[in-house]
């Protein structure tokens, strides 16, 4: 069975992920009712809508490449100011989703599935864990008094592969964000497949080094 820390899945794919928000169409902000989503998978991976567009399926391909095995949904056209109220998802399956919220300056929150209480982890622009196991409004209040532009560019659930494990796969049954169900797919999202996606987690096996933003560390725009 494919189990890992929370920790461990976080430290996997956060800059991989972040990496991406340099894309304009991730950056790009709008009211609530314009969010949309797309899903991205790395080689021999794949996500996409299963039942009638009820759920989202990632098979994530064995370990022989490390943490480039990946599946992910990305939200598009989200507030540039995090939610007040905790966004959420659930999901079955082997493996352990990490929803993300990245902001400007290089901050992010991480959160899983499970009791709410203590799904949540802040990190500061550099990598370094502000708290752990704690709940959302206690995580972002930590961002808050740490970072210095919160203004969010990436929000995403990412599945990720360790080197040499087995293939899994996980089922997102519900994904909630800023008071709109994107899954289900609802009325308020469409959906586009990146095909071919791949490469986001390349080389991505730590965070960037103490003292450096991310942004920098993946020679993206700060």
């Amino acid at each position: 069975m494919h189990k890992l820390t929370a920790l461990a899945v976080v430290a996997a794919v956060t800059a991989g992920s972040l990496a991406l928000a340099a894309s304009p169409a991730l950056a790009s902000h709008g009211p609530k009712h314009m969010m949309t989503v797309s899903f991205a998978a790395g080689t021999d991976s794949s996500a996409h809508w299963v039942r009638r567009k009820q759920a989202v399926r990632f098979r994530v391909g064995p370990g022989l490449r490390g943490p480039t095995q990946f599946a992910e949904i990305v939200v598009h056209h989200f507030p540039a100011v995090a939610p007040a109220a905790e966004p959420a998802f659930a999901a079955t399956g082997s493996g352990l989703p990490v929803l993300l919220i990245g902001f400007k300056d290089g901050g992010y929150l991480a959160g899983t599935t499970g009791d709410g209480s203590t799904a949540w982890t802040a990190y500061d622009p550099t990598g370094t864990v502000l708290v752990s196991a704690t709940n959302y409004s206690s995580a972002l209040a930590a961002e808050q008094g740490t970072s210095t532009d919160l203004t969010v560019n990436l929000v995403s659930v990412t599945d990720t592969q360790v080197w040499l494990g087995a293939a899994f796969t996980d089922t997102i049954t519900a994904l909630q964000y800023n008071g709109t169900s994107l899954v289900p797919h609802g009325h308020t999202a469409t959906t586009s497949h990146i095909a071919g996606a791949k490469g986001f987690f390349a080389v991505v096996t730590a965070l960037p080094p103490s003292g450096m933003p991310w942004c920098s560390w993946r020679s993206a725009p700060c």
